[in-house]
């Protein structure tokens, strides 16, 4: 390719040689992308001196050997690939991660979950990345070499789903319209606890019963105190 040409090599790797530097790449990631995108075999780029720009909210995680090797943090990064042992190893992968871009659930339909009284709840929301190196080592592991989207969702779901059964929990022996009005104002951050161990957190969620409230809810002003009612 001429000098100041560019063009993609794939799965969102953008490059182009530069004018002074034929053995130099660039590589940034993919605008609008998933949250994580590679991993990328470094072989190919053996001898060559990669420059790794990471926009605020991304990070790059270097892997060799099924080990993390670095984590990256925004900004330019110079990255000699090679088998020296200042470089980056050419037998090593990197992937690219955003904070910035979900990844939705949704829990309903034959996936519903169940309150204590057997009642469904349907639910949906959001995921994003807080800790890069423990979502590698907690996740990105676990789902293989297949780092795309429904993978990911495949080993989160029971995470997410173990965890809304647990708070559930708490509302054993509430009435259905209870129920119903604690899940409208349930907050994401209420699922934290239990994302934090794998690097990530919830970023928007919303949780309804499955059916609709009941004819014997009871009527909102008998939920007033009697220092309210008296004034």
């Amino acid at each position: 390719m001429n000098d100041g040409d560019k063009g993609h090599l794939g799965n969102g790797r953008q490059w182009g040689a530069l004018p002074t530097e034929g053995l130099r790449i660039s590589w940034t990631m993919e605008a609008d992308g998933p949250m994580v995108q590679g991993p990328y075999p470094l072989d190919e780029y053996r001898g060559r001196r990669m420059l790794l720009d990471l926009e605020p909210g991304q990070y790059g995680i270097l892997v060799a050997g099924d080990k993390l090797r670095a984590v990256y943090l925004e900004g330019t990064h110079h990255l000699e690939v090679g088998g020296g042992d200042q470089q980056v190893p050419h037998e090593g992968t990197l992937t690219l991660l955003s904070s910035l871009e979900p990844l939705r659930f949704r829990f309903g339909g034959p996936t519903s979950l169940r309150a204590p009284d057997g009642t469904g709840v349907i639910a949906r929301g959001s995921l994003r990345l807080e800790k890069p190196a423990r979502f590698f080592h907690r996740i990105l592991r676990q789902a293989g070499r297949d780092w795309s989207s429904d993978s990911l969702l495949a080993v989160l779901t029971p995470i997410v789903q173990q965890a809304f059964q647990e708070i559930l929990a708490d509302f054993e022996g509430a009435h259905p319209g209870t129920l119903q009005s604690e899940l409208m104002v349930l907050d994401a951050s209420r699922l934290d606890e239990y994302l934090e161990p794998v690097g990530l957190y919830c970023a928007s969620l919303a949780a309804y019963t499955d059916t609709p409230p009941v004819e014997d809810c009871p009527d909102p002003d008998s939920l007033l105190s009697v220092e309210l009612l008296h004034t």
